[in-house]
C-alpha cells in the first residue's frame, strides 16, 4: 500500500511539473511571437527606406544621363 501512495505522489508531481513546463512554453511562445512581430515591422520600415533610396538614386542617375545626352546632341 505504501508503494501505491508513493506512485500516486510521484505521478502528481510529474503532472504538476508538466503543467509548469507547459506554461513556460506558452510564455516563451508569446514572447517569440511579439519579437517576430516587432522584427517584421522594423523590416517593413527598412525596406521602404531602401526602396526609396534606390528609386531616388536611379531617378537622379537617369536625369543626369538625360542632361548629358541633351548637351551632346546640341
Amino acid at each position: 500500500m505504501a508503494e501505491e501512495i508513493g506512485t500516486k505522489d510521484a505521478l502528481e508531481q510529474v503532472n504538476s511539473r508538466l503543467g509548469t513546463l507547459e506554461q513556460d512554453f506558452r510564455s516563451l511562445d508569446a514572447k517569440m511571437d511579439a519579437r517576430f512581430d516587432r522584427m517584421g515591422t522594423q523590416l517593413g520600415t527598412t525596406t521602404r527606406w531602401l526602396v526609396g533610396l534606390v528609386f531616388t538614386s536611379w531617378f537622379t542617375m537617369m536625369a543626369s544621363m538625360a542632361s548629358i545626352w541633351l548637351k551632346l546632341g546640341n
